[in-house]
């Protein structure tokens, strides 16, 4: 539907192509590429600046920002605040406050007031099929602001949504990393872990280690024979000649 409303128009087209310039350059960090559409948001949409807050340990922090305040504090209570309201609402479609000095925003939200907003449009952002922040673009001044302003920013949301997702999942494999590197460390028993291609040793516990009778930087990267096996290059009783190891 978003995309439907903005084809038919070339400023439009414009600004989607400037997205998928943007999205065409993700860099392997999400928390970067959250930021540039951050950026790219306040762009699009001419405010005077962005922001893009998530939900951490209770706290709203803003990890994106653009053309924000030097005196902005990045994090703090969420209660009263507009981003927090989008969070809260969880509704598919932007939220749109004007006339902020007049609304309930100017003693909640204390940016309201410190700043002199005037207008905010704000989006969810999803992970997990759960609402956990919002980008926002705040203006000083009245903006009109249409469908297709809801639009862009609705799309643009969805794309740190993306990110938040591939964010979570890299957390989790280094997570399990940690985890696995922790139980190698502590294990009483050699482990030593092999390229079956090339033979040489990719990891070693410090047990192994201990056995072998050397450091971990002398053994990295060593044909496994050297140190484990007496059988001669090419004939690993296990990866050459398919023996089976006596697990009894």
């Amino acid at each position: 539907h978003a995309l439907g409303l903005l084809m038919g128009h070339a400023a439009s087209a414009a600004r989607l192509v400037r997205i998928n310039d943007c999205l065409l350059n993700f860099k392997p960090d999400p928390e970067a590429n959250i930021r540039r559409v951050t950026a790219l948001g306040g762009e699009l949409l001419h405010g005077t600046s962005a922001l893009y807050g998530r939900i951490e340990n209770g706290r709203l922090c803003a990890v994106g920002r653009w053309n924000t305040p030097p005196d902005f504090q990045a994090e703090g209570a969420p209660e009263g605040q507009l981003c927090y309201a989008v969070i809260q609402e969880d509704k598919r479609e932007p939220l749109l406050v004007t006339d902020l000095q007049h609304s309930p925003y100017a003693t909640s939200d204390r940016h309201v007031a410190k700043y002199g907003l005037q207008t905010y449009l704000g989006a969810a952002v999803r992970k997990g099929g759960r609402t956990i922040g919002a980008l926002c673009v705040f203006y000083r001044q009245g903006k009109a602001l249409s469908a297709e302003d809801r639009s862009i920013l609705g799309i643009l949301a969805s794309a740190i949504s993306v990110e938040e997702e591939r964010r979570a999942a890299r957390e989790a494999l280094q997570q399990n990393a940690r985890t696995q590197k922790t139980i190698l460390d502590n294990i009483h028993g050699g482990i030593i872990i092999v390229d079956a291609e090339t033979r040489a040793i990719q990891d070693a516990n410090p047990y192994a280690l201990r056995l072998i009778g050397a450091a971990k930087e002398q053994v990295l990267g060593t044909v496994c024979h050297k140190h484990i096996c007496s059988a001669d290059h090419g004939r690993c009783p296990v990866l050459d000649l398919g023996q089976k190891v006596d697990d009894s």
